[in-house]
């Protein structure tokens, strides 16, 4: 496991576009056209929290996005769709499963259209996988609940796919997850999508755990190390501002 430090937040190197983690900001980066602004009659404010809530998880900041769609949530009285959405998307990218289940199944009981009701379904089999560990029970019920999304949004949306295939491999069913992933990859998805694609097809083991992408580099007395020479082992990688001095010892 190999993580970066740096500007007062530790984060995996690959986590937030979902080989390590739950997928949810690839997820919600690519259904963001969609989620302009919240659904039906809402008040201007609650439309002016959930627009400030959506440019602070699409800049890394779920925590804060959490607050401002907590308060969106209250003053709609828990009508504002987009919100729940994005509460789940939230809770989800800072691993908090257990809310995002809360909130993915609070939007789902609404009864939204059926592409957004689809995106629930979505999140919430993101949560269950989040929180199943190695519970077959917990993996089947994600799977229920990811091919459901896949049924409301005509089963060809690749990031719905990219889950079903992270999901089949980690109930063991590795075959038919990396079936998946060549299809993905045969049909030249995005760029970021790609890069998780490749991740996952070189290491599947990274589906149940936080790893880094490729990488290599050299030590001050010269030694060159990759990515595979540190494998098992965890690394801290520190990003020294300074081209023409060395950090300090220890």
């Amino acid at each position: 496991m190999v993580r970066q430090a740096g500007g007062g937040r530790e984060r995996t190197t690959a986590g937030r576009w979902g080989v390590a983690g739950t997928g949810v900001l690839l997820a919600a980066v690519a259904l963001a056209p969609s989620l302009a602004r919240p659904a039906g009659a809402q008040p201007s404010e609650v439309q002016a929290l959930y627009e400030s809530a959506l440019r602070e998880f699409q800049g890394g900041g779920e925590v804060a996005a959490i607050a401002l769609l907590k308060k969106a949530d209250g003053l709609s009285k828990g009508t504002c769709q987009q919100c729940l959405f994005l509460m789940a998307a939230s809770y989800n990218a800072t691993g908090a499963h257990g809310d995002a289940a809360k909130a993915a199944r609070r939007l789902i009981a609404l009864e939204p259209p059926p592409a957004l009701r689809g995106r629930a379904h979505n999140q919430l089999g993101l949560a269950l996988m989040g929180s199943a560990g190695k519970n077959a029970e917990k993996l089947r019920q994600a799977e229920a609940e990811i091919r459901r999304a896949s049924e409301l949004l005509g089963g060809e949306d690749p990031v719905l796919r990219y889950n079903l295939a992270r999901l089949l491999i980690r109930s063991g069913r590795k075959d038919e997850g990396l079936e998946i992933v060549r299809a993905l990859l045969a049909a030249s998805p995005e760029p970021r999508l790609a890069a998780n694609l490749r991740l996952t097809l070189a290491d599947p083991e990274c589906v149940d755990q936080h790893c880094a992408p490729e990488f290599s580099f050299q030590t001050l007395d010269g030694q060159k190390l990759t990515r595979d020479n540190l494998r098992g082992k965890g690394v801290l990688l520190y990003f020294w501002p300074h081209r023409d001095t060395a950090p300090p010892a220890g």
